[in-house]
């Protein structure tokens, strides 16, 4: 992996469309209070977890092949009827294309893991009430 790699997800603005608006997510940075209300509801005591299905092991693919992807990880979340928001991982350089993805509540690490190296994810992003947001990388 390459350090521009790791500055990108890094600095990257993970933006989560919350039913009153949007929380912007940055890595080591606390989670924000118009999350943590929504996280206490549906996640309690364990994180949430920021997974998405674009551009796997951070190759570029084809818009088509990107939404398609992103249609098998919402139905993965919906058939197993796991609470989720939309959210969008933005460069803010613009550099790289934004990548839709999910924050799905209540999962542990193990299975959320497991779930990004599904979609062969470099990394995912654990969000926790009163705690710094994380980078993970698989």
């Amino acid at each position: 992996m390459t350090d521009d790699i790791q500055t990108l997800f890094a600095s990257a603005c993970y933006r989560v469309t919350l039913p009153s608006g949007f929380a912007d997510l940055r890595i080591d940075a606390p989670c924000p209070d118009t999350l943590a209300c929504w996280l206490a509801r549906h996640a309690g005591s364990t994180p949430a977890w920021l997974i998405t299905a674009h551009n796997p092991r951070a190759q570029l693919l084809d818009a088509s092949v990107n939404r398609a992807r992103a249609t098998v990880l919402e139905h993965y979340a919906t058939t197993r009827h796991l609470v989720a928001l939309e959210c969008v991982n933005q460069d803010p350089a613009d550099a790289w294309p934004d990548e839709p993805g999910l924050l799905i509540a209540g999962l542990e690490e193990g299975m959320a893991r497991a779930l990004g190296r599904r979609f062969a994810q470099l990394a995912i992003v654990e969000v926790r009430i009163a705690q710094s947001v994380r980078l993970l990388w698989l």
